[in-house]
């Protein structure tokens, strides 16, 4: 398993989706992603879909730069975990909403 791969099921993981959560927001489907994970096919436009959805760089997914040190992410991270699926899926289409373009511009 190459780095990317291992960091792609890795970050998952650590952010307590499964493959229905990350269908939900994203569109890949399960069997997809279980394929992701383990051969490193992503197109470019499933890892950017990834990348949103997880909150890390396409390049950290892709093994290709280190994972930044921020512990205001590894905080909401773990607080993340103790929420039901229903109000996780709210939360990360409430960090969505905070990084669209119209609040950026603000």
């Amino acid at each position: 398993m190459s780095d990317s791969n291992y960091r792609l099921r890795e970050t998952r993981e650590y952010l307590g989706l499964d493959g229905d959560a990350v269908f939900d927001q994203t569109g890949i489907a399960p069997e997809r992603l279980v394929a992701i994970e383990s051969d490193g096919s992503a197109t470019d436009i499933e890892l950017q879909r990834l990348s949103r959805l997880y909150g890390y760089t396409v390049s950290y997914l892709e093994g290709t730069e280190d994972r930044f040190d921020d512990s205001r992410v590894e905080f909401l991270a773990r607080w993340v975990e103790e929420l039901s699926e229903e109000d996780r899926a709210e939360a990360i289409r409430f960090a969505h909403y905070l990084q669209a373009p119209s609040r950026q511009e603000r």
